[in-house]
This record gives C-alpha cells, sequence and structure tokens, in this order.
C-alpha cells in the first residue's frame, strides 16, 4: 500500500509506504516511512526517514532522520536526526543531537 497526506487513527500498518500525514494511534509492523507525525503507538520495524516522533514506543527497525520529541526506544538502530527527550532502553546510536533524556542500553557505532 501507499499512504499520502490524511490522517491514521487506530489500527495495524503491514507494509507499504507512508508519504506525510498523522499517525494517530496503531500498530506499525513494516513498511517505510517518510515524513509526517507520529503521535502515538506501537513501531514494531521498518524504516523511517524524517518526520515528528511526539510519542509512543519503537521496538525496532532503522530511523534515518527526524525529530523524536517523546517516547521509549526499545532497540533499533538511529542512523541521524534530533533526540528531543525520552527513554532510550537498547540499540544503535550512529550520529545525531542528543539534547535530553534516559539512556540504559546504550551502544555508539
Amino acid at each position: 500500500g501507499f499512504w499520502v497526506d490524511g490522517r491514521w487513527e487506530v489500527g495495524i500498518w503491514e507494509g507499504g509506504r507512508w508519504m506525510d500525514g498523522t499517525w494517530v494511534s496503531g500498530v506499525w509492523e513494516g513498511g517505510r516511512w517518510v515524513d509526517g507525525t507520529w503521535q502515538s503507538g506501537v513501531w514494531n520495524d521498518g524504516t523511517w526517514r524524517e518526520g515528528t516522533w511526539k510519542s509512543g514506543t519503537w521496538k525496532g527497525g532503522l530511523w534515518h532522520d527526524g525529530t523524536w520529541e517523546s517516547g521509549t526506544w526499545q532497540k533499533g538502530y538511529w542512523a541521524d536526526g534530533t533526540w528531543k527527550s525520552g527513554t532510550w532502553i537498547g540499540g544503535t546510536w550512529k550520529i545525531g543531537t542528543w539534547e535530553s533524556g534516559n539512556r540504559e542500553g546504550w551502544s555508539e557505532e
């Protein structure tokens, strides 16, 4: 599937490409995110490119760039972007800007 703009309220995303819009709540199982605003929900796997993460739980996947405002990062690979606040539990940090938050299982590449 292919999503362009609009508002996702609830449900499960099982693959495809996201282009802009607002994710309100739900579960992301996999696919490619390109820009937009993530308000809350669970991200299980996939690739993130740009956009704003406001809250929720990141359980795995690849983050290329964007702004993380709050939430819980459990595991995955952070390639670049701005981390404003939240809790980092595990995963790999390559580069980016860390402003504040809690770091528990931290590894840098």
